[in-house]
């Protein structure tokens, strides 16, 4: 899943295992303080989390209704 971050300043992938494989930083960021550099990255993170949390999630709800289980088990 792919996170971004400061209008895609900052774009962070990262694997179903929240492994990350991928940073990538515009050269436009450069202008901008560690710490706006920092949050940024922080930011992109979380959203990628986030959207691996979402898939993952979505995932569990198909294979729940192939196995006809009550989609409440699986949250």
């Amino acid at each position: 899943a792919r996170g971004t971050a400061g209008g895609d300043l900052v774009m962070v992938t990262l694997n179903g295992k929240y492994g990350c494989t991928d940073v990538k930083l515009s050269s436009g960021l450069m202008k901008e303080t560690t710490e706006v550099i920092e949050d940024t990255i922080k930011a992109a993170f979380n959203d990628a989390v986030r959207k691996v949390e979402r898939e993952s999630r979505g995932r569990m709800a198909k294979l729940a209704a192939s196995l006809n289980l009550p989609g409440n088990l699986i949250e």
